[in-house]
């Protein structure tokens, strides 16, 4: 069995503190040495929306991004940070991604402009919109977002409960979901639960589906 004496277990703690206090101030103060800009896809219909992904490299949170360029041609819908951490020969790489969901309020030849953080800037982004309008589909051909509602039972007597179900349908990238809660006119509205995420098929194409289900009386 190994003793140690009271000063040295102190020396051997307080190194360990010094230590672990100077790799979090290291971590703290780094800065991103890379920023890039990319898009989930080029070439979109009016009124869908495309995901862009602003990622630095050399960071482990997400810094302060200018986006105030991009109201002139975009409106934001929201976003959301990822992180990975990577190593290759024996090197620690850690890169944080900022994903914003943007739909073009024009159509034709739309240009995501350059975006600056800090010292470092990415390149514009050239996107092509068509005018084909939300809704539009041709036969055979879903349109990209849905919303469906359904009440059970149909007919219900007072003080009698109601489930309102809403399926909120998207098959575009969309960073985050922005909804409101329904309001009906003298109808007690209960939310029952989170809402259930899951996947499903409509004439070939996928679509994320969003549900929530509320308690009416």
């Amino acid at each position: 069995m190994v003793t140690f004496s009271p000063t040295r277990t102190l020396l051997f703690i307080l190194s360990l503190l010094w230590m672990v206090s100077g790799l979090a101030v290291s971590d703290a103060q780094a800065a991103p040495s890379e920023l890039k800009a990319t898009v989930d896809r080029t070439s979109i219909a009016k009124g869908e929306s495309l995901s862009l992904t602003l990622s630095f490299t050399g960071s482990s949170s997400v810094p302060t991004v200018d986006l105030s360029p991009l109201h002139a041609d975009f409106k934001v819908l929201g976003s959301s940070n990822r992180s990975h951490v990577s190593m290759f020969n024996g090197t620690v790489e850690k890169r944080v991604e900022l994903v914003i969901s943007l739909v073009p309020t024009q159509s034709g030849t739309v240009t995501i402009p350059a975006l600056s953080s800090g010292s470092l800037t990415t390149q514009p982004i050239t996107i092509q919109v068509s005018d084909a309008p939300v809704g539009s589909a041709s036969p055979g051909q879903q349109p990209p977002m849905m919303v469906s509602m359904e009440l059970e039972p149909q007919l219900v007597h007072v003080q009698q409960q109601a489930v309102l179900t809403i399926r909120y349908l998207w098959a575009v990238n969309v960073a985050r979901i922005e909804r409101s809660e329904p309001e009906l006119s003298g109808v007690l509205m209960e939310s029952l639960g989170d809402g259930v995420e899951s996947t499903e098929q409509h004439n070939g194409r996928s679509y994320h589906v969003l549900t929530h289900r509320y308690a009416l009386f």
